[in-house]
């Protein structure tokens, strides 16, 4: 077979495989999503190698334990248990193997909050008191509780209190009630304003 208009050239064909590096497989069971998205989040032996061995990885038993703690903490959840957790060795890599029992959850039995300074009459402050973003009866959610005092330090800057600061700031917790009283005490101090602007222009005869 002929072939006209032959042009001289190199191909090259590179086929990549990308294979994934095995990761430990982590189980978690019997808790709600939240919760074990959460913890998953808190865990930091994840990052150990495969080939650790398991001797080593029950060495990180009780750091395991407390970050486990942490996360369900964050989530109001003061009286979770581990009521299994068992290392093993997969193929490729080591896993872990862990059942929890969440227990009640603590909830929002009262909230006093105070504003102090000139916000007390500040209508925009006294709108944000009456539709506060945590209500008694709500499960206890730490990351809503810092968004709460955050909402109030966004606002004070805003309205051009620059010297506002929460001079009380507690979470009163009660785990074998599974109750929390917020208090919260928020100073505005002044508000700052702008005053009489002059200005002042020189010219220069030709």
């Amino acid at each position: 077979m002929r072939m006209r208009h032959l042009t001289a050239g190199l191909l090259l064909l590179i086929v990549w495989t990308v294979v994934a590096a095995p990761q430990p497989v982590i189980r978690i069971e019997n808790g709600n999503p939240e919760l074990i998205d959460n913890i998953r989040a808190h865990l930091t032996i994840g990052n150990e190698p495969c080939d650790r061995p398991l001797a080593r990885l029950h060495l990180l038993r009780r750091q395991l334990e407390r970050e486990v703690e942490a996360a369900a903490r964050a989530l109001g959840y003061y009286r979770l248990r581990i009521t299994r957790l068992q290392f093993h060795r997969n193929r490729d890599c080591w896993g872990l193997t862990m059942k929890i029992e969440p227990g009640p959850r603590v909830r929002v039995a009262k909230i006093r909050l105070i504003i102090e300074g000139e916000a007390a009459r500040d209508p925009e402050f006294r709108k944000l008191r009456d539709h506060l973003p945590i209500r008694p009866g709500d499960p206890l959610h730490h990351g809503r509780y810092e968004q709460l005092k955050l909402m109030f330090h966004n606002l004070a800057m805003w309205r051009g209190y620059f010297d506002a600061r929460f001079k009380v700031h507690e979470l009163k917790i009660d785990p074998p009630h599974n109750r929390v009283e917020i208090h919260l005490v928020f100073d505005s101090g002044p508000r700052y304003r702008i005053g009489a602007v002059r200005i002042r222009q020189d010219f220069l005869d030709p």
